[in-house]
């Protein structure tokens, strides 16, 4: 049975939208999951049947039916011996767990274990990108249990500190503008002048507008401002004497 790709209908769909529309090569779901940075398992419907597991877009690790554990594998390949996985290994009931193996084994060469499962997930890609259409799952951040994926260290972008010696000084800061505090001249006398007259509230106070005008009284905040008190004359002292009256 052949299987048609509709590349124009469906290049805009998301992964989990793609495996709902039927069959599609393998090649172009391998794209999709990396083009979304997609992270979890993808199962391959397929003979045999593989899942296959993405972290930010990235297959680390596939797994069919019937292959051995991965700590068999890396024995085998002669990248580790029995003693090393049996001191890195975390296990938890049925799960052997190699996520922590090169924290807890300083003695295991990384880059040669990083290297042989590389080799092999590599292998099992490229038989899946050329295979003809299949049906597949997705499943989003389903991690394999053998917690591989804490050995990928994901390089994304990341901010860049310069040193203080490296920056840029600013050429004309914006403080120049202003002229300096000593070349500024004391002013003796200031008066202020208002546009409008100020009339006393009858209360012994003057009421202004923020403004100086009356009409914004009614809407404005009002500023009290307390009148000088009044003047009043110093009472007179009488004259010590006769008092003469004139009679007419």
């Amino acid at each position: 049975m052949s299987h048609h790709f509709n590349s124009t209908i469906d290049a805009g769909l998301s992964l989990p939208v793609l495996a709902t529309a039927g069959a599609q090569p393998g090649w172009v779901v391998l794209n999709r999951a990396r083009d979304e940075r997609f992270t979890g398992q993808i199962v391959f419907h397929s003979q045999p049947e593989m899942a296959v597991y993405f972290d930010h877009g990235i297959a680390y690790h596939t797994v069919s039916p019937g292959d051995r554990a991965l700590s068999e594998q890396l024995v085998e390949a002669g990248v580790v011996v029995p003693a090393q996985i049996e001191r890195g290994t975390v296990r938890v009931g049925n799960v052997e767990h190699l996520g922590r193996l090169f924290d807890r084994d300083n003695s295991i060469d990384r880059d040669s274990v990083m290297v042989a499962l590389e080799l092999a997930t590599d292998d099992a890609i490229a038989a899946i990108a050329n295979r003809p259409a299949t049906n597949f799952s997705v499943t989003a951040y389903r991690h394999h249990a053998s917690g591989v994926h804490r050995w990928l260290v994901y390089a994304g972008p990341s901010v860049q500190f310069a040193p203080a010696a490296a920056v840029a000084q600013v050429v004309n800061p914006v403080a120049t503008g202003f002229p300096d505090i000593a070349d500024l001249q004391p002013v003796d006398d200031v008066s202020i002048e208002w546009d409008h007259p100020i009339e006393p509230d009858g209360q012994g106070a003057i009421l202004l507008s923020v403004d100086g005008s009356q009409d914004a009284l009614r809407d404005a905040d009002e500023i009290c401002v307390p009148s000088p008190p009044p003047v009043v004359p110093a009472p007179r002292r009488r004259t010590q004497g006769p008092s003469y009256l004139s009679l007419q």
